[in-house]
């Protein structure tokens, strides 16, 4: 691009500032936080140590009671007790043997009596329960085979209906499947036509700032026009591009477009070359030096065809 005026320098001073100000700022919320969780810390441990002396003062309460509890009795007062409690737990012993025994006797007798009453019920409740068994079991057996029967047409009805359910949830997931996959599909695309858009635009913006500098400062022309001709290519190929994305039926005949114009970017690079190492005047010494070189490799290369000519 063509050389701009030189902008006047701006102070960095208050740039400067702004900078240590944040610094600060950020020193001072560090210093904050680590404040904060110093504070924490110590609270937690502080918390920790009361309950640990509440526990002490609990367990030396408890002792003080047992140290407070034996202080007025001696070791003959303590064996006299347990002699009283031996002679009393041997007295109840011995009461609690007899009545025991007593009340086996009396239990064996009952026992004996309400066996034979229990034995000749059994027996009838036996024969009784033979017979309704009977009955019953011909009855259950009847209900079952009705309930069967009737399960079975159930089942049926409701295996049918199941199928007929199922498969139209089926139909109903794949359409549903279908449609969210299109709408995923859909929103993919417009995801890469925006972006794709994006850069296109940005591209043609950059492309044409740099066309209206040339465009302002046209002071070598026939230099400036090929420039022009070769920036004017980032707009055209991103454009075709974009609209080869949005529309992809189009996409040949776009491709034809930007190919024609690559070609002609081409001619306008060379002719770009040609103009800038020409002298101005019109009279175009590159050409005029690559086409003398271009003689004298094919004079060079038909005396070495004839030297081998002669020598063979």
């Amino acid at each position: 691009p063509p050389p701009r005026p030189a902008e006047p320098r701006r102070s960095s001073w208050p740039d400067c500032r702004s900078g240590l100000l944040v610094c600060n700022l950020i020193v001072v919320l560090g210093l904050s936080a680590a404040v904060v969780m110093q504070a924490m810390s110590l609270r937690n441990n502080h918390t920790t140590s009361e309950a640990e002396i509440r526990g002490l003062n609990k367990r030396v309460n408890t002792l003080r009671d047992q140290i407070m509890r034996f202080n007025g009795t001696s070791n003959a007062d303590v064996l006299a007790e347990i002699d009283t409690l031996r002679g009393q737990l041997y007295t109840s012993e011995t009461n609690m043997q007899t009545k025991l025994d007593t009340t086996r006797t009396d239990v064996y007798t009952q026992l004996q009596s309400t066996k034979g009453q229990l034995d000749a019920e059994v027996q009838e409740t036996r024969t009784d329960v033979y017979t309704q068994l009977d009955e019953t079991q011909t009855r259950v057996t009847d209900q079952l085979q009705d309930t069967q029967d009737s399960l079975n047409a159930a089942i049926d009805d409701a295996k049918a209906a199941i199928r007929q359910e199922v498969e139209e949830v089926q139909n109903h997931v794949d359409q549903y499947v279908i449609d969210t996959q299109h709408l995923f599909s859909a929103e993919d695309d417009f995801l890469k036509y925006q972006l794709a858009g994006a850069f296109s635009l940005l591209a043609c913006l950059i492309s044409m700032w740099h066309l209206t500098s040339h465009l302002r400062h046209f002071q070598q022309p026939h230099i400036q026009k090929r420039v022009l001709a070769i920036l004017m290519m980032v707009p055209i190929y991103s454009i075709t591009s974009w609209l080869s994305l949005v529309f992809s039926t189009a996409q040949p005949y776009l491709e034809i477009l930007r190919d024609c114009y690559e070609a002609y970017a081409i001619y306008m690079f060379f002719a770009f070359l040609v103009a800038v190492l020409s002298d101005g005047n019109g009279n175009f010494a590159v050409v005029k030096l690559l086409a003398s070189r271009m003689e004298q490799e094919h004079c060079t290369d038909d005396d070495d065809d004839d030297e081998d000519g002669g020598g063979g």
